[in-house]
């Protein structure tokens, strides 16, 4: 596996991901060409957290004290996280109740409405102490992280924070394990991982045919489990992918840019996308004329924009005050 062109290519996967994220939650277009974007859209958040955890292995592998860490995973989140649920919040006591944009609540305030966001503040805080336990036994702590994530998405608490952060912390750990150089997937290893990433979305796919995720939770979130050293697999792939847009013609490097901007920008993307799509679902329901390709294009527009515009906003408020991510 080539480590260095994940590296390289790093803000490129993320922004592929965002895309799938984005595609995945978008309500308006059931066409057979959008249904494997939808479909598959969710593996867009584990290849995140895989990427977190191993740009994480990475600072903290630099002899990067606890207290550094802490403080810039703070800066990164905090100012996006209260920016975007102030603005949650005032949209919810301006716009009409029809619009759905759920319950203001000290929760929207600061973003905490947002499973991602709790998960990944739970993940950094348990980062420390996975990384010492990876490199001192690292085949012991990844089979446990296997067995505590299939004993916790038994609990009878259906899409809670404890099911999904338990469903994704094999996949982080797998990226806190590559990125501290514990392990790298050759040869046969990295055949098995293909073969593991195709198991899972045959899985999902037969899940998504039969409708069983609705009346199993353990096959459900179990996907994801199953998935995860697949998403090694996917990953890799998109950040060949990117190289292989950065060597054709100027129209795929223009493309390769957009893309690394959507990751540069995809913490703001993720937190503002969903509240926009349900100020145009609701459009839509008073417009029901419109396309719905035009409605996608719509939502993906103005989640983009919209994501890029708050980014840039954080990062002149952080340098206005003088501090430094």
């Amino acid at each position: 596996m080539r480590i260095k062109l994940l590296s390289s290519e790093r803000t490129f996967v993320m922004g592929c991901a965002m895309i799938l994220v984005m595609f995945y939650h978008a309500p308006w277009l059931n066409h057979p060409l959008i249904f494997p974007l939808r479909l598959y859209g969710l593996f867009g958040v584990d290849i995140f957290f895989f990427l977190s955890g191993y740009g994480i292995a990475h600072a903290l592998s630099k002899n990067d004290s606890l207290k550094h860490f802490a403080y810039r995973r703070t800066i990164r989140l905090v100012p996006s996280c209260l920016l975007i649920g102030a603005l949650a919040v005032a949209s919810c006591h301006l716009l009409p109740t029809e619009y759905n944009l759920g319950h203001p609540n000290w929760l929207m305030l600061i973003s905490l409405n947002r499973w991602f966001i709790v998960t990944l503040i739970i993940y950094y805080a348990l980062s420390p102490l996975l990384l010492r336990s990876i490199r001192s036994h690292p085949r012991s702590t990844i089979i446990c992280t296997y067995a505590c994530s299939i004993l916790l998405i038994n609990v009878p608490l259906y899409e809670t924070v404890i099911t999904w952060s338990a469903a994704r912390l094999p996949v982080y750990v797998l990226g806190l394990a590559l990125g501290c150089g514990v392990w790298s997937p050759q040869g046969k290893q990295w055949w098995a991982l293909c073969g593991l990433l195709v198991a899972g979305l045959c899985l999902r796919f037969w899940l998504a045919y039969t409708q069983q995720w609705y009346d199993h939770q353990f096959w459900n979130l179990g996907t994801f489990v199953l998935l995860s050293p697949g998403i090694i697999a996917l990953t890799q792939g998109l950040s060949w992918l990117g190289n292989y847009f950065t060597l054709r013609n100027k129209c795929s490097r223009l493309s390769h840019r957009a893309i690394v901007l959507i990751g540069t920008c995809s913490l703001e993307i993720y937190l503002c996308h969903e509240y926009l799509y349900s100020i145009i679902t609701t459009f839509s329901h008073h417009h029901p004329d419109m396309s719905g390709w035009y409605l996608l294009g719509m939502g993906l527009t103005m989640g983009i924009l919209t994501g890029i515009l708050l980014h840039l906003i954080v990062k002149r408020l952080i340098d206005f005050t003088g501090l430094k991510i």
